[in-house]
């Protein structure tokens, strides 16, 4: 779980200008984010002003404007702070950010017509988190979305979003038949399918509310191992000697019930869709620095 101050996370808007110029992209300041930085910078200069700031939360509450846009922010923080331009293709870099730039700032008004921003911003996301923990890691395009290096093997990861638990069958009949091709060109490679069902989760519009804390974390987890049990005749579809892994991530925004202030949380979890066949048991050595495990 992750706390910052808003002061901090207002600088993270001049390293992604910063970064947009480099990768040749001309800075928008009414693109989806940057009208997200702005409800930041207000809520910065109205903070000496508890009336004036419950008043403009109230006027941006409806549709949860603010704290939608804190917590992109938030995510979009995570991968400045993460990901190594350098080591990507610059090409297809600056393509993930022109597309995650675009869109609509409210995850309610997303479809399946305009969410490709949001896609990118889960690729991008699994990028910063994979390159956090020390993995050595690549975008590709079109396919797969990110290859991953882990103890001198290479596995092909295909990132998939859900809207609701009805998507979720489709999404993986999808990666399924783009990781079956890319792994034809990546013979030596084994495939993975990442799948964020943070949209399905909290249904576009609310949050996660918790005591405190310590019981984040706990919370998700507990979550996601019921979505995992919940779906194994789905992981049975997919099982091949080639794709041996689902990785579910949520990332949400954090209400608590005690007086603290509003946090961002995410939460991976990767399992082994193999079960306990002894040829794949090297999943486990190989992501063991991930945070979240499940056995």
């Amino acid at each position: 779980m992750i706390i910052k101050s808003y002061e901090e996370l207002l600088v993270g808007r001049d390293i992604l200008d910063k970064l947009l110029l480099q990768l040749g992209i001309q800075i928008n300041r009414a693109d989806r984010v940057h009208l997200a930085y702005g409800h930041l910078e207000n809520l910065i200069k109205l903070a000496n002003s508890p009336e004036l700031k419950k008043r403009y939360l109230l006027e941006n509450s409806e549709k949860n404007e603010v704290y939608y846009s804190l917590n992109e922010i938030m995510e979009l923080d995570n991968i400045l702070k993460n990901i190594n331009p350098n080591r990507q293709d610059g090409r297809i870099l600056k393509s993930k950010f022109e597309i995650l730039l675009s869109g609509p700032l409210l995850p309610t008004e997303e479809n399946n017509k305009n969410n490709q921003p949001r896609n990118a911003l889960f690729e991008l996301s699994l990028l910063a988190d994979m390159e956090s923990r020390g993995f050595y890691c690549k975008l590709y395009d079109p396919n797969p979305d990110i290859v991953v290096q882990a103890n001198g093997k290479s596995y092909c990861i295909e990132c998939k979003r859900i809207f609701s638990n009805n998507g979720l069958d489709r999404a993986i009949n999808d990666a399924k038949n783009q990781l079956v091709k890319t792994l034809y060109i990546h013979k030596k490679s084994r495939g993975i399918i990442a799948i964020s069902i943070t949209r399905a989760f909290t249904n576009g519009s609310k949050n996660i509310k918790t005591p405190n804390e310590n019981t984040v974390n706990e919370f998700l987890s507990d979550e996601l191992r019921k979505f995992v049990d919940s779906n194994k005749n789905l992981w049975e579809k997919v099982k091949n000697n080639k794709i041996i892994a689902i990785i579910l991530h949520i990332s949400a925004y954090v209400v608590f019930k005690e007086d603290l202030p509003m946090s961002w949380s995410r939460y991976l979890v990767i399992t082994n869709i193999h079960d306990k066949d002894p040829k794949f048991k090297s999943l486990y050595k190989d992501f063991s620095k991930l945070d979240y495990l499940s056995s």
